[in-house]
């Protein structure tokens, strides 16, 4: 049972969330960052909650969901070459330099070759409102950004595949039946997803369903599902993300964004603050005064590492100064790295030192990037990238 205490600080985590949120997106921040703010709060003021750790693991699953939700298999195999090309060289040249340094730091090339995937992911969330608001979506230069985020989501479900695989290295006592079964769960599940796409007669029959409430029930149920299956193997990330995958294509197109708005506004509005007041609270605050450098490199490499291959390989798509912009827009950050992250923590695969680095780069690159992306789209104005 929760005391009264515990309920009051759930109650003021959503209440600060509310406020501070609102005045964050006038400012054109995310509004999640404020339950990372009031998570680092509750971080120096030293309060527990227990239910608060419980309920961001669930989460922390949900917004894997959430991801999934994102992956569309068919554009992926339609992606421009440009988009492929500037993808992986931001991959080689980040991995390159993040390998090399963490390797310094004492950590292991798995860990390091992890974190040098998750530290490129891109911040969708954040970055279509942006290209929505100047109306760039449907131009050359929304779609290539929207492209790279896209293509970059199969690295980060990759980088989680490996985080699983590292974890379960780390634990003792493994039987051989412990080592087969994410591997035989992650197969079945893939075959069981496969299926389901495949078979168009269910599809047609979701179409049918007039109640939107009952989308909403249906992704909940099929989120729940995988996470028990995914459980067997102890793969539930890895599940979670492909029920979104799952439930992103059973969607009838016709209804499709009505009900990813409402399964979004529930997941970010419920779920999304209790992970990210969660993010805060495991972070160690000292360290970032102790250690300043290492997050400003952890900003830094990938930030330059996108602004050098979008100049690279899409200067012939678009120009000099919007494919360097394309660049400060996929430096945009805050998103599946900070799950990842957290995975990697909540599995003592990474320092809280570390963890704390690449949260507190997540949020630097997304205020920064993200105040860059908007003066530069709102003086060039729309006509500018058509």
């Amino acid at each position: 049972m929760l005391d009264m205490y515990e309920y009051f600080i759930i109650a003021s985590i959503f209440v600060f969330s509310l406020v501070l949120g609102y005045f964050l997106e006038k400012l054109k921040i995310h509004w999640l960052f404020a339950a990372l703010f009031i998570g680092v709060i509750l971080n120096l003021t030293g309060v527990e909650v227990k239910l608060l750790s419980e309920l961001g693991k669930i989460g922390m699953y949900f917004m894997l969901f959430l991801i999934g939700m994102e992956i569309d298999l068919h554009k992926i195999l339609q992606l421009k070459k440009a988009i492929i090309k500037t993808t992986l060289g931001i991959q080689v040249f980040s991995m390159i330099a993040w390998v090399s340094l963490l390797l310094l730091l004492g950590y292991s090339w798995k860990v390091a070759v992890i974190i040098g995937i998750v530290a490129n992911c891109i911040g969708e969330a954040i970055l279509v409102p942006i290209l929505e608001e100047f109306r760039l979506v449907r131009t050359k230069f929304g779609s290539l950004l929207i492209g790279i985020g896209t293509l970059d989501d199969i690295f980060e479900v990759t980088a989680l595949s490996i985080a699983i695989i590292v974890a379960a290295e780390k634990a003792t006592s493994l039987t051989y039946v412990d080592i087969i079964a994410p591997f035989l769960t992650i197969a079945v599940l893939t075959f069981f997803t496969i299926v389901l796409i495949k078979y168009n007669g269910l599809r047609d029959r979701i179409g049918n369903i007039r109640e939107y409430d009952y989308y909403i029930l249906l992704s909940i149920t099929i989120f729940f599902i995988y996470l028990a299956i995914g459980s067997l193997g102890g793969v539930e990330s890895v599940s979670a993300f492909f029920a979104g995958i799952l439930l992103n294509h059973l969607l009838p197109e016709h209804k499709a964004r009505k009900i990813e708005y409402g399964i979004k506004g529930f997941g970010y509005g419920f779920f999304g603050v209790i992970f990210f007041s969660w993010v805060g609270i495991s972070m160690d605050i000292k360290s970032i005064f102790e250690n300043p450098h290492l997050t400003l490199l952890f900003y830094l490499i990938p930030s330059i590492a996108k602004i050098v291959n979008s100049v690279i390989f899409l200067r012939k798509e678009l120009n000099l100064l919007t494919s360097f912009l394309a660049g400060i827009g996929s430096s945009i950050r805050f998103s599946t790295e900070l799950v990842v992250a957290q995975y990697l923590l909540l599995h003592n695969i990474i320092t809280h030192e570390l963890f704390t680095a690449i949260v507190a780069s997540s949020v630097l690159a997304t205020i920064v990037n993200t105040v860059i992306l908007s003066m530069a789209l709102k003086k060039l104005g729309r006509k500018y990238f058509l």
